[in-house]
């Protein structure tokens, strides 16, 4: 068996920094790599994806495992709600084999929970905290690998550290607030100053306008942004009938909310590189 080296995120924990800016120095370092991540190899990352949520290419992906050496960074790989960790490993380790050294960031519990919400927010999960943050599994679960809902108080980084060593030769941790990303340095010999951040969180005000998106499509009982583009099919102006103008304005509203959140964003992403 190859001795792989897989970092599973957790999202949020700086994934997007380590795959744009140190992965490319730790590809010039060790070329003996079969490099996987959202930007390298994407279309064996895709088969990875399709195989967590499906179970396809299973055959095909074992095979990449069993004869290269490889080294993935993708934050899909453990699903974001803890209930699921144990399904999220058991594939992972279905797939891979036990070879694997295992890299894991975390961050302090409450500056994780807010931006795991704010981050289902921009996915348009029509939810508020309340009913985000879901420990009663009495209400139901909804689909694994989704950032639908989380369980705060099985929100445990030892306990999840204590399974992969159940199953994997390695796991390496860090804390993001403590060790910066330092453990990555030390393990593959590379040098870098800190990585700026690739994704920038909202801003207290462009965090309540998602959180007016999510009053408003709640309230009339709509979905998100994507279904309404359904209505592209049309011409808008010879749609007749209160009812459906009626949906028409909530439609335009919907699409006035989501373009003034992008401008938010971008606006703290231009004032963060300055």
């Amino acid at each position: 068996m190859q001795n792989h080296v897989i970092h599973i995120g957790l999202g949020k924990v700086a994934s997007s920094s380590i795959q744009k800016q140190l992965i490319p120095l730790i590809k010039k370092k060790h070329e003996n790599y079969f490099y996987i991540s959202p930007f390298l190899n994407q279309s064996t990352l895709l088969k990875i994806k399709m195989y967590l949520k499906h179970g396809k290419y299973e055959v095909e992906l074992k095979k990449i495992f069993s004869e290269k050496k490889v080294f993935l960074s993708y934050e899909g790989l453990i699903s974001w709600d803890p209930i699921y960790w144990d399904y999220s490993i058991n594939r992972l380790h279905l797939l891979t084999g036990s070879c694997v050294k295992i890299i894991v960031g975390f961050r302090q519990n409450e500056s994780y929970f807010k931006s795991i919400y704010k981050q289902a927010l921009a996915s348009d999960v029509r939810r508020l905290p309340d009913s985000f943050f879901i420990d009663d599994l009495s209400k139901g679960r909804e689909a694994i690998y989704s950032n639908i809902s989380f369980s705060k108080s099985h929100y445990k980084p030892k306990i999840l550290i204590e399974k992969l060593e159940k199953y994997f030769n390695s796991v390496l941790s860090f804390q993001l607030e403590n060790d910066g990303l330092n453990l990555f340095k030390k393990e593959f010999n590379i040098t870098f100053d800190n990585p700026p951040r690739v994704n920038i969180s909202y801003t207290t005000f462009g965090l309540n306008i998602m959180l007016l998106r999510v009053k408003f499509l709640s309230l009339f009982k709509l979905k998100g942004f994507e279904y309404f583009h359904k209505w592209g099919d049309f011409k808008i102006n010879e749609i007749s009938g209160t009812k459906n103008k009626f949906r028409i304005s909530l439609f335009r509203l919907n699409r006035k909310l989501r373009v003034v959140d992008r401008v938010l964003r971008f606006s703290a992403k231009i004032k963060k590189k300055k």
